[in-house]
């Protein structure tokens, strides 16, 4: 990977395993600052302070839907990218990929080469302004 600088990468998930193998994950593809959020509400106010070029996010969190949240991080900060992050199947979840700053869709369910390849592509697309 030829990263010339951090990324910083936020993952928000209500599942303290697969927030962990994500971590794994994104720090196995490069140099990387990465911030972790298990509900909505510590996502929206981490993704404030963190300010993160990338975002991995479980679109079921606890406490507020995901559409809230995805549209508050919109709100705040068009420029981020997101990779949604679900157990859902894709159709389900069709109107949060087809967002703006949307670039993909993990299902939880996926075999770990296919997560770690979709993280990889995440990681590498387009230019991240901070």
């Amino acid at each position: 990977m030829n990263r010339t600088q951090h990324l910083k990468v936020m993952l928000v998930d209500k599942d303290e395993s697969f927030l962990s193998l994500m971590r794994l994950i994104v720090q196995s593809n490069g140099p990387a600052e990465i911030s972790l959020s298990r509900t909505a509400q510590q996502a929206l106010t981490t993704f404030e302070s963190f300010k993160p070029d990338l975002v991995f996010m479980d679109i079921t969190l606890s406490g507020m839907e995901g559409s809230q949240v995805l549209h508050g991080i919109l709100d705040k900060r068009v420029a981020c990218r997101i990779l949604i992050v679900t157990a859902l199947s894709q159709e389900s979840v069709w109107e949060y990929i087809s967002l703006p700053s949307s670039i993909g869709y993990i299902g939880k369910n996926m075999p770990i080469p296919m997560i770690r390849q979709a993280v990889r592509n995440a990681l590498n697309c387009s230019v991240f302004s901070s």
